[in-house]
């Protein structure tokens, strides 16, 4: 690999030269101190650049170093000092014998330190290659009447390459590029042509013909309804044309055309020759409302620095980059450099010469928003371009086939901020902006916007009443959106009342609103797709409200079911469900010996669904036969007599549901059994209780009876038996003693039964 020495302390300028050798396949030692050179063999060096200004030796010091040493390379300076001692400093070189290139003054094109770089049969100009004209040195010469007749005839036809947006692979626009294919059909490219008419003074007739050949032919493409851009290349000689942007503003209101349709292109190596003229003329096309393309960025030195002075407000990298990315680690750094840096400026970033599917992933990884290049198309006439429309409308977006644009109109008396809206706006929407609110209103009908930007406080008239105004006579849906520097609860309830759909406080956030916006245009483009969604979204809200009322008259149901004391309460209740359900049923339910069958709440099933519920009761938990489904639980089945069976959905639901209220039928008829039986038993109870009392009564009195009879017996008696005092005193203690242990007996009796007098009352206290 040839080596080629730099010296030079600024590092920016270092990286610079550096990538662009690599470019061309040279390496590059580089040196930030004069001095240095003395630690390496010059000779094995074959080129040397160097600054005048470096530290250490000088430039000038350096050229009698290299005397002194017999250099046999080339020398090149490349320096930011005056044209006078480049000059004098190249002299300098040739007089030491020194094999002197022409000096270059920073800052300077790329294109010129890769011709510097390039073996000398590289570095022959094409300008100068006339083998393909087949005619000699003095060819410009030849050429030079052709073109003025071919420039002044409109020989010189523009041809258009497509431009794509790298995500959603939609047509944006496209370039205009000047071709000249003579009568013979020779073709005489661009190369050649456009320099010859820049130093004989046709480029600015050549720049009209191609712009007058474009306008016309986008008119044709808005009546087609195919809305794109169109860029063209402005040549570095047409920057002292100050009347240009008037021209060009007053040839697009001819035609009908918006401002942000129209993209004017810039070589960036044309900066570099007059910055004021440059800045006048460039400043006053985007204050036209046109766009700013910088052309071919990354192949000039001076990219960097004009990018914070000049409008643009897109930029292209050149193709030499985009076709080395793969095997040149400069080319990636430059490329993702270039993006992240545009991102942040807020310019846009086309990346030129895409031939592969491979750059285009890359490029999208990397963020780059839109491509060209004859991977998707070559640059193509209007005839052929028009054919290529036809056969590839998947490149076309909705934007784009629709009949009308999407029109946001801003009404705001702050001229600046009107002016921001529009470079934010104007290229992505049919943008209209007003600074007198009674013109707007004059002229709603014919614009009749899809949004509207409104500022509240505005002179003669404030924003809630234009908003109240255009409401009132507003034949189709628009949004209104407020835009205010005041931002409190009161602007934004005055807001909502005079109609507004949403309020956006200044300072505006740019990503905010755009996210706004677009969505309101995807609302808004999607109209047809949202009636036909809403015709679905009605019928699913009645099929959802259908459900959910079917649900609800489930749950209902078992609410209900807990206020049921008893086997009527409960069919009753389930009536009320098929009637909601509108299903025709019959219900059985069963104890342990009885079974009770009802197609009504009053009225008792037929002996034939009788015999339904006998032979299906071990059929399954489901049993479906045509129209008719049993469900069969432990104590309780039910027989669905109208199944909806033609529509799927809809039955399925209805086995969930039924299999559902099955289970809370057994669960609540189980309930109702186990209450019947437990009131049994307390009435069984309290019947064994009543009589138990009677006995213990009827014993009770026996047995006072029989003591009574007993104490009368034996008193009686005892003269009789001729015992003593003491005997007989004895005989009645024993017997009242007696006495009193069988009524002590009896007491206790009675306390047993008011125990469990007092249990029963508890119990039934408790089931109450």
């Amino acid at each position: 690999m040839r080596q080629v020495l730099l010296i030079d302390d600024d590092e920016l300028f270092c990286e610079f030269v550096t990538d662009a050798a690599e470019l061309v396949g040279v390496s590059v030692v580089a040196l930030d101190n004069g001095n240095k050179i003395q630690e390496y063999d010059a000779h094995q060096f074959e080129h040397i650049l160097l600054d005048l200004t470096v530290p250490g030796a000088d430039g000038i010091q350096l050229l009698r170093y290299l005397k002194n040493k017999e250099y046999q390379g080339k020398v090149s300076i490349a320096s930011g000092c005056e044209q006078a001692v480049l000059t004098s400093a190249h002299q300098l070189g040739e007089n030491y014998g020194l094999s002197m290139t022409q000096p270059l003054s920073k800052p300077f094109p790329l294109e010129s330190l890769l011709n510097l770089l390039r073996d000398s049969g590289q570095a022959t100009s094409l300008s100068k290659n006339v083998s393909q004209l087949d005619v000699e040195d003095d060819s410009d010469s030849d050429l030079l009447p052709a073109l003025t007749a071919a420039i002044e005839n409109d020989e010189i036809k523009v041809y258009f390459q497509p431009r794509f947006d790298l995500n959603s692979k939609r047509l944006l626009g496209v370039e205009a590029l000047a071709r000249w294919i003579l009568d013979d059909g020779q073709f005489i490219p661009p190369s050649i042509f456009i320099p010859l008419a820049e130093e004989n003074d046709l480029i600015e007739a050549l720049t009209k013909s191609v712009v007058e050949q474009v306008l016309p032919q986008m008119a044709e493409w808005n009546r087609k309804g195919i809305r794109i851009q169109a860029s063209f290349n402005f040549s570095a000689k047409s920057l002292h044309e100050l009347d240009f942007p008037d021209y060009l503003s007053t040839l697009a209101e001819q035609y009908g055309l918006l401002p942000q349709q129209i993209v004017v292109e810039l070589t960036e190596s044309a900066l570099v020759d007059d910055i004021a003229s440059s800045m006048e003329i460039l400043t006053r096309i985007r204050m036209k409302g046109f766009g700013l393309s910088i052309d071919d960025f990354g192949t000039g030195y001076s990219s960097v620095q004009q990018l914070q002075n000049i409008p643009f407000n897109e930029l292209k990298i050149d193709r030499s980059f985009v076709s080395n990315f793969e095997t040149k680690l400069q080319a990636r750094t430059i490329i993702e450099s270039t993006i992240e840096m545009a991102h942040k400026l807020g310019i846009l970033v086309i990346a030129e010469g895409i031939e592969n599917q491979a750059a285009i992933d890359y490029l999208k990884s990397v963020g780059c928003d839109q491509g060209q290049g004859f991977y998707y198309a070559k640059p193509m006439s209007a005839e052929e371009f028009a054919k290529w429309i036809k056969v590839n409308p998947s490149y076309f977006g909705e934007e784009q086939v629709l009949d009308n644009e999407f029109v946001i109109a801003a009404v705001d008396d702050d001229i600046d901020f009107i002016e921001l809206l529009s470079d934010l706006l104007s290229e992505e929407f049919n943008f209209k902006p007003y600074t007198n609110a009674q013109q707007f209103l004059e002229q709603f009908p014919q614009i009749k916007p899809d949004i509207v930007l409104l500022d509240v406080n505005m002179p003669s008239i404030n924003g809630y009443k234009v908003c109240q105004q255009i409401r009132e006579t507003d034949v189709k849906d628009l949004s209104v959106i407020f835009i205010s520097g005041a931002d409190n609860k009161e602007q934004r309830l005055k807001a909502f009342s005079a109609g507004g759909d949403d309020f956006i406080a200044k300072p505006i956030s740019v990503g905010e609103l755009l996210a706004k916006l677009r969505n309101l245009r995807k609302f808004q483009e999607s109209k047809e797709n949202l009636f036909e969604q809403e015709a679905m979204a009605r019928d699913m809200a009645f099929q959802s409200m259908t459900e959910a009322s079917q649900y609800g008259s489930i749950l209902r149901f078992f609410k209900d079911s807990f206020q049921c004391r008893n086997q009527s309460q409960l069919v009753t209740l389930f009536y009320q469900l098929m009637a909601d359900l509108q299903l025709s049923a019959c219900i059985q339910l069963r104890t342990a010996t009885k079974k009770y069958s009802f197609r009504s709440p009053n009225q008792q099933c037929s002996p034939m669904e009788e015999n339904l519920f006998e032979m299906l009761s071990d059929s399954g938990r489901l049993y479906h036969f045509k129209s008719r489904t049993m469900v069969n639980d432990k104590h309780v089945s039910m027989l669905i007599k109208n199944m909806p069976v033609e529509d799927e959905v809809t039955y399925g639901r209805y086995n969930d549901l039924i299999a559902a209220l099955i289970e809370g039928l057994e669960s609540k008829w189980s309930e109702l059994l186990k209450d019947d039986s437990t009131s049994e038993l307390v009435i069984n109870i309290d019947q064994v209780l009543m009589s138990l009392r009677g006995k213990f009564d009827q014993f009770e009195k026996e047995t006072h009876d029989v003591i009574d009879m007993l104490i009368l017996d034996v008193r009686s008696s005892l003269h009789v038996l001729d015992l003593s005092e003491e005997q007989e005193n004895y005989l009645i203690d024993m017997i009242e003693k007696g006495v009193e242990r069988v009524m002590k007996l009896g007491d206790a009796g009675r306390e047993i039964e008011d125990d469990f007098s007092h249990i029963i009352e508890q119990f039934k206290t408790t089931y109450d």
